[in-house]
């Protein structure tokens, strides 16, 4: 399996700009075609995992197969722009919803908070997504916003990993009332959409508070040799650009695209550009070009 992790926000150095490339802002972005119908996997009678399997003509085993892992909270809608973009390139795309989310729903709701966590919810899609992937020779995984850390651990998970400690809330009122909390907090401070499901923000807020760094960074060191993809944007008001920058220096050697302009979406905002460079990185590896003389950890500057 090959990691890959894509985010937002700014970068230091620069290696070359590509002087033909030019970003429009003052047309409006037409609407994606609608995405084909989800499909759902029952993992051990614990979660139902929702995801989409868009796969492009002539599929092989050899074809690149992208996996998309959304931020918290988020659902594999917010790649909807980049999905028929890279089935159009020769991509099979498969976009997964995390336990918690949208249509990726809790069966053992005793234990709803376990399965909702950083890194457990990881391991029942990581689970869920075995058979789903089993034809595939290629497998690439892409995470967008914190989806980024669990494509760290989806690419780095064990099997005999001990559990992360859990948040619980085991007051059915104070239950309520945290949700509602957490759903103002997404939608007034943070300015996501409303989903109108305080389940959606609580799965949200839940991922990050029990985000296992030191599992995070063994991850990290244990995916070192694997091809890394990474970009951003400047002016992404939710993610500091250290995270990213620390994070390439222990990446494999791979491109390093930050965009001056862009926000916290950059796979929507940047989509087209992004499908091509996905495309031709993922193809690189499958054809098995040293990556080490194609790429380095210096980061490009684009608009």
């Amino acid at each position: 399996m090959k990691a890959m992790i894509a985010a937002s926000r700014c970068v230091g150095s620069v290696t070359r700009q590509r002087e033909a490339v030019s970003f429009s802002t003052g047309k409006p972005r037409p609407s994606p075609p609608p995405l084909p119908r989800p499909l759902f996997l029952d993992v051990d009678d614990k979660c139902k995992i929702e995801y989409i399997d868009v796969k492009p003509e002539d599929l092989c085993a050899a074809t690149p197969t992208l996996v998309l892992i959304h931020g918290a909270p988020g659902t594999y809608k917010d790649f909807r722009h980049l999905i028929p973009l890279l089935k159009g390139r020769g991509v099979r795309v498969v976009g997964v919803n995390l336990p918690g989310f949208a249509g990726s729903t809790i069966l053992d709701t005793s234990n709803y908070y376990d399965h909702i966590s950083a890194f457990p919810s990881v391991q029942l899609t990581y689970k869920a997504m075995q058979g789903v992937l089993k034809d595939s020779d290629n497998v690439f995984v892409l995470g967008h916003s914190f989806g980024g850390h669990a494509a760290v651990h989806f690419t780095g998970i064990n099997a005999d990993e001990q559990r992360i400690n859990m948040l619980r809330s085991g007051v059915p009122m104070i239950e309520s009332t945290s949700k509602w909390l957490v759903r103002q907090l997404y939608i007034k401070s943070f300015k996501f959409p409303d989903s109108k499901l305080p389940d959606y923000f609580t799965a949200g807020i839940v991922r990050c508070a029990t985000a296992d760094f030191p599992l995070f960074a063994k991850h990290l060191e244990k995916n070192r040799s694997l091809p890394s993809f990474l970009a951003w944007a400047k002016d992404d008001a939710l993610i500091e650009e250290e995270i990213f920058l620390d994070v390439s220096a222990v990446c494999h050697p791979g491109p390093r695209l930050a965009f001056e302009k862009g926000g916290h979406n950059v796979q929507k905002t940047k989509a087209a550009f992004l499908a091509d460079e996905l495309t031709e990185w993922m193809n690189n590896v499958v054809q098995g070009r040293e990556l080490s003389e194609v790429y380095s950890t210096n980061v490009e500057i684009y608009p």
